[in-house]
């Protein structure tokens, strides 16, 4: 994939990812119980005003209480699948692992924080099955055009150091086939971004293995899998901050 193509549609959907990302990192505050109460604004701090109003508000953390109640009444036992024969049906379990009510129960919390939660799956090394939940806030989901609004492919976007102790921020370009890894020094502009060589991938021609910004998968589709709040892909917060507040 052509880099400039990658600069372009990083460029075209970081504003609108912004504007959901401050909401989100909202939600997980106010999840955490740091309410907007916990917080005064300069002038409020600055005021000498004896006469002013007393701000007697307890800050409480409401939310969290209720998103917890929520994904304890829909996931304290975990979804079970049945595909018609018991064999396979043991064999799914077996593959989920322990690890499956857990990561469930993860991504209620973001998804009501958030208003989406998205599960990653890749094969790791020894061709295993492997699935985690991932920030939301990584996620720039593309979507096609017409009335199915499928997902066509995902930019996920997150921060790293390499060895030298240098902060990046990566970009990973997921399709139904392949991923593009890139990368940029933290602070820097996206003009200046560079193939990230972190795959090893081998050489046809010679044989040998090389490092490269592409691997291919065999998933045939794009191996996010995005779990909605609800109907309208909100929060939970923005429900209920007013009488928070």
């Amino acid at each position: 994939m052509k880099i400039e193509v990658v600069k372009k549609l990083i460029k075209d959907s970081l504003t609108q990812h912004t504007q959901f990302v401050v909401k989100a990192l909202e939600g997980k505050r106010y999840y955490k119980g740091k309410t907007d109460i916990l917080y005064k604004s300069e002038s409020e701090e600055e005021t000498n005003n004896p006469l002013r109003n007393a701000d007697n508000r307890i800050s409480t953390n409401w939310h969290g209480l209720l998103v917890n109640q929520k994904v304890a009444y829909m996931l304290t036992y975990p979804p079970t699948f049945d595909i018609g024969s018991d064999g396979a049906n043991k064999k799914i379990q077996v593959t989920l692992g322990d690890e499956f009510p857990k990561i469930c129960k993860d991504l209620g919390i973001e998804a009501a924080n958030t208003g989406v939660g998205w599960l990653h799956v890749w094969e790791d090394e020894n061709n295993n099955f492997q699935y985690a939940a991932v920030d939301s806030e990584q996620i720039i989901p593309l979507y096609s055009k017409d009335l199915k609004k499928r997902l066509i492919a995902v930019l996920r976007k997150y921060s790293a150091i390499d060895d030298s102790g240098d902060s990046f921020i990566v970009y990973e370009y997921w399709t139904d086939k392949e991923c593009y890894s890139y990368r940029q020094l933290s602070g820097d502009t996206i003009d200046n971004l560079q193939e990230y060589n972190v795959f090893l991938a081998i050489n046809i021609d010679t044989g040998d293995e090389e490092s490269c910004n592409v691997i291919s998968h065999n998933f045939n589709e794009v191996p996010f899998i995005p779990f909605f709040n609800d109907n309208i892909k909100e929060n939970d917060l923005g429900k209920i901050k007013k009488f928070i507040d």
